[in-house]
């Protein structure tokens, strides 16, 4: 025949199979378990990854409300503040207003006691004016009581 032996047909084809066989075992399933394991990481990576991603996006969320509940804080405060300044501003004027007030009424009971004085002095130096005048008139001695009758009638004529 073509000088093929069968014989070695059969060995290599027993060779073929049993490389075959050999090469699965060492080489073939641990490049597979390599390759598997390898994109399990990968993808255990890109889950992971996608997880801190979201737990970013609360914090970030978390702290922009954070960030809008302080500032809403800052401004209420500085309403505030400005109600209390606007407050005091408004008590003080008020408490300027009712000194202001009290010593404009100090001032007129004051005047009005003064002028009552110095009618009282007037009156007094105008009956002993008047007095002395009718006396030389009269070139007689009033009595005290005539003399109050006199000043009494006199100034109810004036009033």
């Amino acid at each position: 025949m073509l000088g093929i032996n069968l014989k070695d047909l059969v060995l290599h084809a027993l060779n073929l199979v049993l490389l075959f066989v050999i090469l699965r075992a060492f080489l073939y399933q641990p490049v597979v378990k390599f390759m598997n394991a390898r994109t399990q990481r990968f993808a255990d990576q890109a889950d992971e990854l996608v997880a801190w991603q979201d737990q970013l996006q609360q914090k970030e969320a978390s702290f922009s409300a954070i960030e809008a509940e302080a500032r809403e804080k800052a401004q209420q405060t500085i309403r505030e503040g400005s109600a209390d300044a606007q407050k005091a501003a408004d008590n003080m004027l008020q408490q300027a207003q009712l000194q202001a007030d009290a010593m404009v009424e100090k001032a007129r009971q004051e005047i009005a006691r003064e002028k009552e004085q110095a009618q009282a002095v007037l009156r007094e130096e105008a009956a002993h004016a008047a007095v002395g005048i009718a006396s030389q008139i009269l070139e007689r001695e009033v009595s005290e009581k005539d003399n109050a009758k006199l000043i009494d009638a006199y100034f109810e004529r004036v009033k």
